[in-house]
């Protein structure tokens, strides 16, 4: 019997010595290509070097492993690494009562610090039941009609809606809101209902995630022209402000400078030549990178100027820029920036024209080279010697004021009776050369009579001349006809 476990024994030891040996020799080798291609080395010193990922790092803690642990000593554990514990969830298990059987987050999770993990712990089988016909699964949630809500405020929107369904709650995008924050991303910033509060199961719970603030770093420097061993102040601007922030300058000369609270740095320039200066900012959560300014040392300092007109000027008008530079030069290129995404205008000529199509306001410079052949080297050298900045305003055009949209429907009916009440006057009135008479024939020769036209207003005269034979006859007027009858006698 003692045999085969020695065999056992050796045999085990020379496969863990061969197993041992593997990793070994394959360790080597992976090392040995990985830092033949590179790659190691650069991205352990990316790491080092980024200010956002060491901050990210320091807010972060790594989750401990709780299960099979007592709630007790499982808050212990959560209280050493910075974080909290949610309301326990009791499900039935067969592992010793008031131990966790499930976490979440998991064991080795990285998180931040302050958030809080939820655990679920065994309760005690009721002994009237004994056990159970089917093994159920561990942390599972029990149906009970009300559950706490989680704390979600520290978590990830992720790691939140997730949360949410392990202890039988629900969230929806119309939900989840998002608010500008200070923090990163995708952190749960509040909730509703708050955390701990009793609510059924599958209740929706809403909450506000964070969405960090975009911040700009404007760097400018004065002056920007100098002399050889002159001095540059490079200031730095964060919008929106931040309190608390870190600056870094870099003159363009060689390694930037240490951090510093301070958003201004000097520095001097002891040689011929044109400089890029840059800078960056960071903070708890976060970094961003300056504009590159132009820096231009020469023994001669010029000056250089843009004068727009005018200033203001209304949507798709035109802006003349004129370029001054003192002292004077008599060729010199110029490199016009209108601020506004159409294409740098260069130009050999000191003046310009530029049409801006949309208001608002714009920033622009201009860039003047100026080409030097020294007579002994014959070599051609040129610096660029930059403007300082003018802000233009773009007016909006005026905007038509439309009519009131009053309703048109009185106005034609008012012109429609009046036409009518027109026509009808016409109708009814005329003049009187043009009176209107209708003889009638009758059969019978002895009765005959005449008619005037309905129109005709009453009161009007009308002379009827009547020529008619000797004998007994007789005229009448009838109707609104007045008439002067006149007998002529054949």
């Amino acid at each position: 019997m003692n045999m085969p476990a020695t065999l056992y024994t050796v045999r085990k030891g020379l496969v863990v010595r061969g197993f041992a040996s593997c990793l070994f020799f394959g360790a080597i080798s992976i090392a040995s290509s990985v830092l033949q291609q590179g790659e190691f080395v650069p991205k352990k010193t990316e790491t080092l070097h980024n200010p956002a990922a060491i901050a990210a790092l320091l807010e972060q803690t790594e989750v401990p492993n709780l299960i099979t642990h007592r709630v007790k000593d499982a808050q212990s554990l959560l209280q050493a690494s910075k974080l909290l514990m949610g309301q326990p969830q009791f499900v039935a298990s067969q592992r010793p009562p008031g131990t966790v059987v499930r976490q979440y987050p998991e064991a080795r999770s990285k998180i931040k610090i302050g958030a809080t993990v939820l655990v679920w712990v065994s309760a005690e089988l009721p002994t009237s039941q004994g056990a159970p016909a089917s093994q159920p699964n561990q942390g599972s949630v029990p149906a009970t009609r009300l559950v706490p809500v989680p704390p979600l405020i520290h978590h990830r929107k992720e790691d939140a809606i997730q949360m949410l369904k392990l202890v039988g709650l629900q969230t929806s995008s119309a939900g989840i809101q998002e608010m500008p924050s200070q923090e990163e991303t995708g952190i749960v910033l509040s909730q509703d209902p708050t955390a701990e509060t009793m609510v059924r199961q599958g209740t929706s719970v809403s909450f506000t995630v964070s969405r960090q603030i975009e911040r700009k770093l404007i760097l400018r420097a004065f002056p920007a022209s100098i002399r050889p061993g002159e001095s540059v102040t490079l200031t730095a601007e964060l919008d929106p402000l931040l309190e608390g922030a870190e600056y870094q300058f870099s003159s363009g000369t060689g390694a930037p400078s240490a951090w510093s609270t301070h958003p201004q740095a000097q520095f001097t320039y002891f040689n011929d030549g044109d400089y890029q200066a840059t800078a960056a900012a960071r903070w708890s959560n976060g970094s961003v990178k300056s504009n590159p300014v132009h820096i231009v040392a020469h023994a001669i300092k010029y000056e250089v100027r843009l004068l727009p007109d005018p200033l203001d000027v209304k949507a798709g008008g035109t802006v003349s820029f004129r370029a001054e530079v003192s002292p004077e030069v008599e060729r010199a290129t110029y490199v016009y920036h209108y601020g506004d995404k159409v294409p740098n205008d260069t130009s050999s000529s000191p003046t310009a024209q530029h049409s801006y199509e949309k208001a608002g306001n714009y920033t622009a410079w201009v860039t003047v080279r100026i080409v030097e052949t020294p007579a002994a080297a014959g070599a051609i050298h040129s610096h660029d010697f930059p403007s300082s900045p003018v802000r233009l305003t773009i007016e909006p055009l005026p905007q038509v004021q439309p009519h009131p949209t009053h309703s048109k429907v009185p106005y034609i009916i008012g012109a429609v009776i009046l036409i009518a009440v027109v026509t009808y006057a016409i109708w009814r009135i005329k003049p009187s050369g043009s009176t209107e008479l209708q003889v009638f024939v009758h059969k019978d020769l002895g009765i005959q009579s005449m008619q005037v036209a309905a129109h005709l207003a009453k009161g009007l005269n009308v002379e009827i001349n009547v020529v008619r034979s000797w004998g007994e006859q007789s005229i009448r007027s009838q109707g609104p006809l007045w008439a002067r009858i006149e007998t002529i006698h054949e």
